[in-house]
């Protein structure tokens, strides 16, 4: 019989390389939540990899306005 006891393997919540120590707390109207509620269960995620992905794709849109606006520093 064989004594070793099994180690649980531990699944990954969060992407390679995400700082999962200083999470963002961000609040949501209700309505706001239901969005975020039915996308998440329309794409089977979790709600924090919704808002993840809508705020990386926020971020985006935002520093491409934002560099259109803003003129280039020299060096």
């Amino acid at each position: 019989m064989d004594d070793t006891i099994p180690i649980k393997t531990v699944k990954q919540r969060s992407p390679n390389g995400v700082n999962s120590t200083k999470p963002i707390p961000t609040r949501f109207k209700d309505d706001e939540n239901a969005v975020i509620d039915e996308i998440a269960a329309q794409e089977q995620r979790s709600r924090a990899s919704v808002v993840r992905l809508a705020a990386l794709r926020g971020l985006a849109e935002y520093k491409k306005d934002r560099s259109a606006l803003t003129p280039p520093f020299e060096i």
